[in-house]
């Protein structure tokens, strides 16, 4: 007996790529079981992201899609993306501040690992590494995880736990995923 899987596109409507970049070197040393909130901009040597954002669209405007505005490219494993320097609070401080609140409203008891389908505090962060400083940073993705944003993040403090699963990407088949449409998930196909 023989079985195929390959990515697809689940209805996850809230979620998305989120324009942070996990440091790849941080594996496996990273908790994926709700115990440890880890913020994804700290400049701190312990985070797992400290270059700033990720310029997912190349627009050098990634904020809304810290909010509720759907990243509707494709990101791939092997892709190389820019990044910002830092993270502009004026920016960021009202796309993320509705996303937590609607993830709230949806869900008023909603945790990590106990949500409703849908919930936009559960995102996609791109796990890779930098090469380079500043405005010249450069990402390489490498691989996908899910994350939960916690309530108490504001921001550029975006503090998540890291939850269970495939997320995002491109499969070992090379089909690529759309972040749009929420995470990708393997499925067994036969």
């Amino acid at each position: 007996m023989t079985a195929t899987a390959q990515a697809q596109t689940a209805s996850s409507p809230g979620s998305g790529v989120f324009p942070a970049g996990l440091n790849a070197a941080k594996f496996p040393d990273l908790a994926f079981d709700g115990s440890v909130s880890y913020s994804i901009y700290s400049t701190d040597n312990n985070s797992p992201g400290s270059k700033g954002p990720l310029d997912i669209d190349g627009a050098g405007d990634p904020f809304p899609y810290m909010g509720l505005k759907p990243f509707t490219g494709t990101v791939t494993a092997d892709e190389t993306i820019g990044t910002l320097t830092g993270c502009k609070v004026g920016q960021a401080r009202g796309p993320l501040s509705e996303r937590i609140a609607a993830g709230v409203a949806m869900d008023p008891k909603g945790t990590w690992n106990d949500h409703t389908i849908g919930n936009p505090q559960e995102i996609v962060l791109p796990v890779g590494t930098w090469t380079g400083e500043g405005i010249k940073a450069i990402f390489r993705v490498s691989s996908f995880v899910k994350a939960w944003i916690t309530s108490d993040s504001s921001a550029c403090d975006v503090n998540v736990y890291l939850m269970p699963g495939v997320a995002g990407g491109k499969a070992s088949l090379g089909t690529a995923c759309t972040a749009g449409n929420g995470i990708c998930v393997v499925a067994l196909i036969k």
